[in-house]
Parts: structure tokens; C-alpha cells; sequence
């Protein structure tokens, strides 16, 4: 049997042009305070894109991440990141509705592949630190904690730090939320370890929400000066396009060829070899995905899914998917949110759902957060959610134990 090389993480839908600035924006990261980096391939077919990392360079820049998220320099890392995100996010707003001519926008790119690199630090610091944290965490709080009451405890401690400033409009944690938190924090008799990884674990709750909102904010505002110089069909050629030959076509006005174009909207592979961004694209793409990255998929015939609590609470209802955007529209009031992950894109049916079910995804993921704002029942890390259930399905999401169930 064929090993697996590389370990499937998320899957949306983006364009080749968004994931490549990902992409080059992980291997950057937050160069001016840290040196994690994600350098994960990332493959397409179409509109759907899937990260894959490696298992031994994940472990690597974890222990990266936690020696540097440690102690005293906790809040120094946490707040400077913050900091970056925050002149980011104000240095897109202050262009907001401009019209900008070409020349303009060159230079504008330029702090836009800057700042967008901060935005997804943020998430390299967050989304890979968090587990390791948590599960020590959890280790720990079991010496005074009952086990059934584990996954709560962790919920309600990973609520994000309050801040003031530019980025309060994008998120902010409720004051009853925080309030919770206070309190457990000063029932429970915590060692100083276990109050040191909890403020680590706030840190990167908040990081992960404020990465994703800021990055897509960024890029977002990126495109909207985008249409003012190009044609709409222009617009929609260049989402195909890789960060090299956008700027190429920006400066010279040289087009992709046209089987090229066809190729990458069937499959590519995006990752950063020797400090460099590689693209393969088609039959090429396939075969490699086919030898690398392609995953054995588990019968999942089981009646019922477990997963992490992230928010709890017991409801019964139907299941309605939203892997992509337009999925959404689809979604009812009530209906039950199953995804891979979810998004800020997908905040219109998170506020219909009764609850939230993800394949992906721990406490500090955009879900979880959501959903204790919401006061939603969420189950988090099912893996196979979206695979298990199809829409229509009648299911009882229990976040009290963390099992979803179909009903026959």
C-alpha cells in the first residue's frame, strides 16, 4: 500500500491567484519577530483548494512556535503581531474606494504582499501552536477538572483577549464571554504553568480570528483597486494567474497562454521550493497529486461522529453543507452548518444554524469562536463530517459529549 506522504488540513474556495499569495505570505510570515513558516503545498482543482503539509516539518515549526510563545515572551510575541495586523488593516482602509491608476496600484501591491504576509503569520502562529497547547493544557486541567467537563473548560479559557484599536470592528469578544472566562480562571486552583498557557492559548485565538479577517480584508480591497485598471474579462483571467506572471501582465501587459490557463483551471500544485513559489498545472499536477498527496479515503457508513466541543448545548435538525460560498444561499434558518472549516465568507448561514459541525478545526478555529458568540452548539474535528452526512440528513448534534448522530 501506497504511504501517504502529506496530511490533508482544510479545503476551500479561492482562486489559484489568492492561494499563491498564501502561499508566498506563510513563507514569509512574520520574519521581523519570528521564524515560523508554513511551506505546505497546496493543490487545486478548480475552485477547491486543499492544504497538505508535511507531519515532519509541522512538528518542526511547532517547536518553533512554542519556544517562541513562552514565558514573558508571551505578550511581546502576541502583542507585535497584533500590532502588525493593525497597521496592515489601516493601511488598506485609508485606500479604501480610491480609483487608482496603474502606476498606483504597482505600488500598492508591493505593501499589500507586505502587510498580507503579517496577516497570515498570524495564522501560522495560531493554527499550528494551538494543539499542542491545548493538549497540555488539558493534561494538566484533569488533575482538578472532571473529564466530562474537559472540552468545556478549554472552550470557555480559549476565549480571545480583549482588545482596543483598529481591529476591535473586526472582532471582539462579547463581555459575557470574557466575564465566563474570568471566573472559571478564579475557581479553579491553577498552577502558573497553567495560567501561562492560557493566556498563550487567548493569544492565539484572537491571532487565528484576526489573521483570517484581516488577510481577507486585504486582499479583498486588493482586488476591488484591481477592477479599476483592468477589463472584467481581464479581472476574472487574472484569478488563474500566479503572483510572477500578475505582475508581469501588470508591467508589460503579457497574457498566460490560453491551454495554460485551461490547465491550472483543471488541477495545480502551488508550493515554495528553494525559497521560491512553484506552480505545475494539469496532467503534471494530477499525476503528482495522485503519487503525493492523494489521500485513502475511509468508509464512513457509522451512524454517528465524534469530535472536540467547542461550544455546547444539544439540538436535533437537518444538515445542510457549505463548503463554498454560494453553498450558503442554500443554508435555512435552523439547519445544521456542516463544512470542512468555516470562514468569515460563511458568516451569512453561520447565523442561520442551529449549530456547527466541521471536519477540521480545534478551539481557537474560526467555528468555535463563532459559535460560543452565537451561543450555538459546535462540535469541531469530526474529519469526516462533510463526507459522513449529506444534505437533508436529520442529525442530534450533542456538544455536551461531542457526538453527532443521524436519526433514522
Amino acid at each position: 500500500m501506497r504511504r501517504i506522504q502529506w496530511v490533508k488540513q482544510l479545503t476551500r474556495e479561492n482562486t489559484l491567484l489568492d492561494r499563491s499569495f498564501r502561499v508566498l505570505a506563510y513563507k514569509d510570515s512574520v520574519k521581523e519577530i519570528g521564524k515560523a513558516a508554513i511551506k505546505s503545498p497546496i493543490v487545486g482543482f478548480g475552485r477547491i483548494t486543499s492544504l497538505y503539509y508535511d507531519p515532519i516539518d509541522y512538528k518542526f515549526q511547532q517547536s518553533i512556535i512554542l519556544s517562541e510563545f513562552s514565558g514573558s515572551s508571551a505578550d511581546r510575541m502576541g502583542g507585535q503581531i497584533y500590532q502588525f495586523m493593525e497597521e496592515g488593516y489601516a493601511w488598506a482602509k485609508g485606500f479604501h474606494g480610491m480609483t487608482m491608476s496603474a502606476e498606483e496600484f504597482k505600488k500598492y501591491a508591493d505593501f499589500f504582499v507586505f502587510h498580507h504576509a503579517h496577516a497570515r503569520g498570524a495564522i501560522t502562529y495560531s493554527y499550528w501552536g494551538e494543539p499542542a497547547i491545548t493538549a497540555e493544557l488539558k493534561a494538566l486541567l484533569a488533575e482538578h477538572v472532571a473529564e466530562k467537563d474537559l472540552d468545556t473548560s478549554i472552550s470557555i479559557l480559549s476565549v480571545p483577549k480583549s482588545m482596543n484599536g483598529e481591529l476591535e470592528e473586526l472582532h471582539h469578544s462579547s463581555i459575557d464571554l470574557i466575564k465566563k472566562r474570568e471566573s472559571l480562571i478564579h475557581s479553579l486552583p491553577l498552577s502558573s504553568r497553567e495560567r501561562e498557557l492560557i493566556e498563550i492559548l487567548s493569544w492565539f485565538t484572537l491571532l487565528y480570528e484576526l489573521g483570517e479577517r484581516v488577510s481577507s480584508y486585504l486582499f479583498t480591497e486588493f482586488l476591488s483597486h484591481l477592477t479599476y485598471i483592468v477589463k472584467e474579462d481581464m479581472f476574472e483571467e487574472l484569478q488563474w494567474y500566479d503572483p510572477a506572471s500578475f505582475f508581469d501582465y501588470i508591467n508589460t501587459g503579457k497574457r498566460l497562454d490560453a491551454k495554460e490557463l485551461e490547465r491550472r483551471k483543471q488541477c495545480y500544485i502551488i508550493e515554495v521550493v528553494d525559497d521560491e513559489l512553484q506552480l505545475i498545472s494539469g496532467e503534471d499536477a494530477r499525476e503528482r497529486y495522485i503519487s503525493d498527496f492523494e489521500e485513502e479515503i475511509p468508509e464512513t457508513n457509522s451512524q454517528s461522529l465524534t469530535g472536540t466541543v467547542a461550544s455546547k448545548g444539544i439540538v436535533r435538525g437537518r444538515t445542510r453543507l457549505v463548503i463554498t460560498q454560494e453553498d450558503q444561499y442554500a443554508m435555512q434558518e435552523g439547519e445544521i452548518l456542516v463544512s470542512t472549516m468555516t470562514t468569515p465568507q460563511l458568516m451569512a448561514a453561520m447565523k442561520k444554524a442551529a449549530a456547527i459541525v466541521t471536519d477540521e478545526g480545534g478551539l481557537t478555529a474560526h467555528a468555535a469562536i463563532v459559535a460560543r458568540e452565537l451561543s450555538i452548539p459546535c462540535i469541531v474535528g469530526t474529519k469526516f463530517a462533510t463526507r459522513a452526512f449529506k444534505d437533508g440528513d436529520m442529525v442530534e448534534v450533542d456538544a455536551d459529549r461531542g457526538i453527532v448522530s443521524k436519526i433514522n
